[in-house]
């Protein structure tokens, strides 16, 4: 499978700190139905409407979350991050002078394109062996903790009869994809793979 894909912004929060006039922006895409990862690892990310070159960043959302979350630091003038807050900075603008629209509506936030490749680097570790942990970090080593955290987090949610439901559902159609991406990449796709994937779609319904 191709470690590389096409998504979009669907959210974004410009900051600029009140005391040191420092920049940052929260980035969330949508997570695409194939993307994969664990706690501490990273993707490099590519904004054509900034430039073609690949960054990489860490991964700040869990990975049951629907939505990859990064947070980037915007350094200098003329840098890509920099370039990057500008432009979302001016997409927020545009959608607050229209009136009636915020710029953390879903479905109203301007479209930009944003290219996935990875994930790479490791886990920071199997958690669920432990009752309790101990997480360490500064600056930019925060984000891959704020991972992890929020993966604690929706695994003690799905405790709950409803929510653990819902979820093997989602796993359920999702394995079924990706084994159906598998057979297409290797040219053997047929229609009776897609029938038996709808099948398993109405039964999931059904349930």
């Amino acid at each position: 499978l191709t470690n590389r894909f096409q998504t979009h912004a669907i959210q974004s929060n410009v900051i600029t700190s009140s005391v040191d006039h420092k920049k940052m922006l929260h980035l969330r895409l949508r997570k695409p139905r194939l993307f994969h990862f664990k706690p501490g690892q990273y993707v490099y990310l590519r904004i054509p409407d900034v430039n073609r070159h690949w960054h990489p960043f860490s991964i700040a959302s869990s990975p049951d979350s629907e939505h990859l979350d990064f947070y980037i630091k915007s350094f200098g003038e003329t840098s890509w991050s920099a370039r990057l807050w500008g432009l979302m900075k001016e997409r927020e603008n545009n959608l607050f002078q229209k009136g009636s629209i915020t710029a953390n509506d879903d479905h109203s936030f301007p479209r930009v394109a944003v290219e996935i490749m990875g994930p790479y680097g490791t886990s920071l570790g199997r958690i669920k062996n432990y009752s309790h942990g101990l997480l360490v970090g500064t600056g930019t080593g925060v984000v891959p903790l704020m991972s992890l955290l929020q993966r604690h987090v929706d695994q003690v949610l799905s405790l709950h009869p409803e929510i653990y439901s819902e979820n093997i559902r989602k796993h359920r159609i999702t394995r079924i994809e990706l084994y159906n991406s598998r057979l297409n990449q290797n040219g053997t796709i047929s229609s009776f793979m897609k029938k038996k994937f709808m099948a398993c779609i109405y039964n999931s319904k059904a349930e």
